[in-house]
């Protein structure tokens, strides 16, 4: 009970005092107080909002700065996978016209030199485009008779002319797709056929057109074993195709181009 009594005393006294601060107090000078106070706190906490704006900011800053890194790195990768994806024909076509932009024109007195100059004898050869692909020739009638017969076995005229028009497909075929490369947008699945055929490619086939069992065994003609044994030896016995074997069983029946003109 006495602690109650001092409690409520003290805090009577505290009102007693507060009241009396505020009657002998300035009443004007004490609301400028508490105006400049309540201004202090506003400018503090106006000065804390921006700070927090601007904490916000750098961290968006931050943010931005990290996914452009990141999708800087990306490009970059990408960049280097076209450039290995890319065929080395289309790499050295454009290092050829690079070269040939910076040649200079020939001038006015080679040029006059080169029309007062006599014409060749004989006009030049002809040259294949970049983009002939040679097949083979069909043979005659006298020429399927003139094979032995154990070598030709059930395989007919008709038969063999087939089996040579079907090899002339195939080939073809593949060296479109060859010829064409692939884009970079091409589907894994013809990326990795472009390399399985360019793999086949060695320095013995430079400038060779063939096409190996896995080109043709799906070809009807050929897909007896029997068949294409007949087949390959006529065409071996005219000299129409040559084989290059290696490395292990592969073999490669290549066109011989001047048997087939």
């Amino acid at each position: 009970m006495d602690r109650l009594t001092t409690h409520f005393k003290d805090r009577l006294c505290g009102i007693e005092s507060s009241l009396e601060w505020i009657t002998t107090g300035n009443l004007q000078e004490t609301l400028s107080v508490v105006d400049s106070t309540a201004f202090t706190y506003a400018s503090i906490e106006k000065k804390l909002l921006s700070i927090d704006s601007l904490e916000g900011s750098h961290e968006k800053l931050l943010m931005e700065a990290t996914r452009l890194q990141t999708a800087f790195a990306t490009l970059n990768r990408l960049q280097g996978d076209v450039f290995g994806m890319l065929p080395d024909a289309m790499l050295k076509s454009q290092d050829r016209l690079q070269q040939q932009a910076v040649k200079q024109q020939p001038s006015g007195a080679s040029k006059a030199a080169s029309s007062n100059s006599c014409p060749p004898p004989c006009a030049p050869a002809l040259k294949k485009p970049k983009d002939h692909i040679p097949s083979l020739t069909l043979l005659k009638i006298p020429e399927f008779d003139s094979v032995p017969t154990y070598m030709k076995g059930r395989l007919t005229y008709s038969g063999l002319n087939s089996a040579m028009e079907e090899f002339n497909g195939a080939l073809k075929t593949k060296y479109v797709f060859l010829q064409k490369g692939f884009k970079p947008t091409a589907t894994l699945k013809m990326r990795n056929k472009y390399q399985d055929l360019k793999k086949l490619e060695t320095k013995e086939t430079k400038g060779v057109f063939f096409l190996v069992l896995d080109d043709i065994k799906g070809i009807n003609s050929f897909k007896t074993d029997s068949a294409r044994k007949s087949i390959f030896s006529i065409l071996r016995h005219f000299k129409k195709i040559r084989e290059i074997r290696g490395p292990g069983p592969l073999i490669r029946y290549a066109i011989v181009e001047a048997n087939n003109a």
